[in-house]
């Protein structure tokens, strides 16, 4: 989503790691929020898709924020590019493995 988008560039304008990470938080609630709405007004919703997902969220931001916030600024600045890279690269792979399957169908 947008914060995955915005964290990259965040970080290549040099703002601090730990800002960058909260201002793709930030950005991220209202759309959430709103895509959540939207998505219950539809009836789509897996609501036990959306407790589970809440619940790991919930246990990753109580064990990563005393991490971040306890790792040098240089060693989370080259966690959260690796991160993105590996990333894209999966989505790329998956991706690249989906047109071909289609194709060959």
């Amino acid at each position: 989503g947008g914060a995955f988008v915005l964290l990259p560039i965040l970080l290549l304008l040099d703002t601090p790691v730990l800002s960058a990470i909260g201002l793709g938080q930030i950005i991220a609630l209202p759309i959430a929020g709103l895509a959540s709405v939207a998505n219950a007004a539809a009836g789509i919703i897996d609501p036990w898709l959306a407790i589970g997902l809440g619940a790991t969220l919930t246990l990753g931001i109580a064990i990563g924020t005393p991490i971040a916030h306890a790792l040098p600024q240089h060693h989370l600045r080259r966690l959260l590019g690796s991160t993105v890279v590996l990333t894209g690269i999966a989505m790329l792979v998956r991706t690249t493995a989906r047109a071909l399957a289609a194709a060959t169908n």
